[in-house]
């Protein structure tokens, strides 16, 4: 189970120059920048940018797919700021994939990975705070 969101009616769409191209989702393999041009468009704030790569608690990654093999942490069915505190305590290893592309694998478990995006967040001295803040407490990393 997840957290009990209230249903709000009335949401509004936003139009297609607010969205990325093709409703695609940043580049795993880019740098902050990046991300921040895609989600700022959007009206996200960097603190909302950081809530929702919280969803990366949940799922996996797919060569065939993305890329990019491999669960943001070990328990990749169950919602919790688990993301967080692995992204937060974790060391990081360069790890070359089959494809020719490369992700970040924890030292001690490298099944375990994060996108090179997500690392380049993490060290931007605006979004870490809230990496932070989320890894320490779950309720925050819920609202």
């Amino acid at each position: 189970g997840g957290p009990t969101i209230q249903w709000r009616p009335g949401r509004q769409d936003l139009g297609e120059n607010k969205c990325s191209p093709d409703g695609r989702l940043p580049d795993g393999s880019k740098r902050v920048d990046h991300v921040r041009d895609v989600f700022y468009r959007m009206g996200f704030n960097d603190r909302e940018i950081v809530a929702l790569t919280g969803a990366h608690v949940l799922g996996r990654c797919h060569l065939e797919r993305s890329g990019f093999e491999g669960p943001w942490q070990e328990a990749p069915t169950m919602f919790s700021n688990d993301y967080f505190k692995v992204i937060a305590q974790r060391k990081w290893v360069k790890k070359e994939l089959p494809n020719g592309g490369w992700q970040w694998s924890d030292k001690a478990n490298p099944d375990v990975m994060m996108l090179p995006i997500e690392i380049t967040m993490f060290e931007d001295e605006k979004l870490k705070p809230y990496y932070e803040l989320y890894a320490k407490d779950e309720e925050r990393s819920r609202n």
